[in-house]
């Protein structure tokens, strides 16, 4: 024979629900003054909303919370009143003895949409620092007024009193040994106003003895998109702890979002987290979220408030959901639409602006061709005539080049010069993707992609006569940079005044590199970097003569001076090495030194031997 099953209820180990809050839902113990204001900013926000009087009241629902600091046999003591819509004693057994019941909270119109707290177990948090919560409460609907009496060991009473009290309710807390820090009154004063300026109820901290501080401040300039300049700055500066360079009204209407975008006063460091704060209700949510504004907007740190975003559990972080991406998606567009605005009423505020924050300007043009359109000029640029705006570049050169990367336009940047061509630095953070958007999309402007084996196919080749006259040259030449590991071309190009250019393309380069590291380290890591230039195709530079060149034409004619014309070989070399902005290797930099030394010697020997002759 079997026995039918049983229903039971859980038993709750309130020590272990307590230690779970405290350790793992909330960030820390000081939550349960947040707690203690956001319950009672509920019950102000709830008698408001229910229209409820009762006795004591002034004549409606009153909109103050009052913490009073105070000591109790040498214990410190947090009281918290306000003027809510208070409990009955059975609304008490109800919803303050059951853990987590809110099933039925909106019975005495504690569920709505428009309360903070929706979970019924944040009063729980003052369990960390109170081994007693006392609540002393008269309901706006009448009775008796009720003292709840909870402890930390899992019991609780309550019981009428006699007398009468104001409608609403008293929350005492009295310090457990070793928790007195969490009542002093700096670090009360300093968390309510972190977690409650901006709420629209009024916020007293009233240390005993001392004259009470309004914790609550005006916040319209977040609400208000007329709001005078200097307010809007100032609560910014406050808040968000810098000087803002600009400030942008923003507003998301899924979210029921309002608050203002801060333009930073210098660019963030790079993977620099957003830090953004978010009050839903009133009551602040995060101090540092990055869910709020796209990646683009790194160059801002907002305030927001919001009566339609969703808090976590803890309510310390906003909920993943769609009403948070939805109201992502319109902040970002408000931002943008504000600064699209700013670029037709005032070009010279976007231009500050855009020099202080050009790489996210850049970020986000090259995602949108609107914003594009309206700041491209504005952005600062490299080209080979030095840096400038983009507007004053395309002015100048309405069909350019750019390159792939910083080492190529080095080499490039003087032969376009000369040429009368408009080049542009690519390899700098978003340039690339930067000059191929506008060249798609504006109609006055194209920009080609050039790379280093370009130059070539503008020089002019040597003409039968003139390879015949420079074999000599080309043989001497050819013997001595065998040992610099690069391939010799013979070219006439602008500007005449360069004898020679050393071309490499990004392989060449990246294994000229690693060759050098290698030449300077110890045994082990040049082994190591060794095997990694056995993976990479041996693409040699190319060492470019320019037979235009005056210097050029001499070598020509003294090519059987074997040892004058290998020196002077050498310190071309040298000399299209550093004007590429290539980096000379040890070997190279001794090279430097003796091949001048040997031109030096050759000139004061020559010079000597005609002064004899004249003498």
């Amino acid at each position: 024979m079997t026995s039918s099953p049983t229903d039971q209820n859980f038993s709750v180990d309130l020590h272990g629900v307590v230690e779970l809050l405290s350790n793992h839902l909330y960030s820390g113990p000081q939550v349960f003054l947040r707690e203690l204001l956001q319950n009672a900013v509920d019950a102000l926000t709830a008698r408001a909303e229910s229209g409820a009087d009762g006795p004591g009241s002034a004549g409606g629902a009153a909109g103050e919370v009052s913490f009073q600091l105070s000591r109790l046999e040498g214990r410190p003591v947090i009281s918290v009143t306000d003027e809510g819509l208070g409990l009955t004693r059975e609304e008490a057994e109800m919803f303050m003895s059951v853990i987590g019941r809110s099933s039925k909270r909106d019975e005495i119109g504690m569920a709505r949409e428009s309360l903070i707290g929706q979970f019924g177990v944040g009063i729980l948090s003052c369990f960390a620092v109170s081994d007693e919560i006392t609540v002393t409460s008269q309901s706006a609907s009448g009775g008796q007024p009720i003292r709840w009496t909870g402890r930390a060991d899992g019991t609780w009473t309550v019981e009428d009193l006699a007398g009468s009290h104001a409608v609403g309710a008293t929350v005492t807390l009295v310090a457990r040994h070793g928790e007195d820090r969490f009542f002093d009154g700096g670090f009360v004063e300093r968390h309510l106003r972190m977690y409650g300026e901006l709420l629209d109820h009024r916020v007293w901290l009233r240390p005993e003895g001392q004259t009470p501080i309004l914790i609550s401040r005006d916040h319209d300039a977040l609400t208000n998109p007329v709001a005078p300049v200097d307010e809007v700055m100032a609560l910014g500066r406050d808040l968000l702890g810098f000087d803002p360079l600009d400030a942008f009204p923003l507003q998301a209407p899924v979210g029921q979002a309002q608050g203002v975008a801060y333009v930073l006063p210098h660019e963030p460091a790079p993977n620099t987290k957003r830090a953004d704060r978010v009050y839903v209700k009133g009551m602040l949510v995060s101090a540092e979220t990055d869910r709020l504004l796209p990646d683009w907007a790194f160059f801002v740190r907002c305030l927001v408030v919001s009566d339609g975003l969703h808090p976590t559990a803890s309510r310390e972080e906003l909920h993943h959901d769609e009403v948070l991406a939805d109201t992502r998606d319109q902040l970002g567009e408000s931002l943008r639409a504000q600064m699209m605005r700013l670029a037709e009423t005032d070009s010279a505020r976007l231009g500050t602006l855009v020099q202080t924050h050009h790489l996210a300007m850049k970020a986000l043009a090259i995602h949108d061709d609107d914003f594009l359109r309206l700041v491209v000029d504005w952005l600062p640029i490299e080209s080979a005539e030095g840096r400038m705006s983009f507007g004053e570049f395309r002015t100048r050169h309405p069909v350019a080049g750019f390159t792939n990367t910083v080492d190529e336009f080095r080499q490039l940047a003087p032969i376009a010069t000369a040429q009368g061509m408009g080049l542009l630095a690519g390899g700098y953070t978003h340039d690339v993707p930067l000059f191929v958007a506008a060249s798609r999309l504006l109609d006055d402007f194209t920009a080609d992609l050039v790379q280093v084996e370009d130059l070539f196919t503008g020089f002019g080749v040597l003409t039968e006569a003139e390879e015949a006259a420079i074999a000599p040259l080309v043989d001497a030449v050819a013997e001595r940079i065998e040992s610099f590991d690069v391939e010799l071309a013979v070219r006439r190009f602008e500007p005449h005044e360069t004898p020679a250019l050393l071309a490499m393309d990004d392989t060449a380069f990246r294994l000229r590199s690693l060759r050098r590291t290698q030449s300077e380290s110890a045994d082990l890591f040049s082994n190591i970097v060794g095997s990694m230039t056995a993976g990479v195709d041996d693409a040699k530079p190319i060492f470019c003569l320019n037979i235009a060149n005056p210097i050029v034409g001499r070598l020509v004619r003294i090519a059987d001076d074997q040892a004058l014309v290998t020196h002077s070989v050498e310190v071309l070399y040298l000399q299209a090495l550093l004007m590429g902005h290539h980096p000379l290797q040890v070997s190279e930099a001794a090279l430097l030194n003796t091949s001048l030394s040997a031109i030096l010697d050759r000139a004061t020997d020559a010079g000597a031997g005609t002064s004899e002759a004249g003498e």
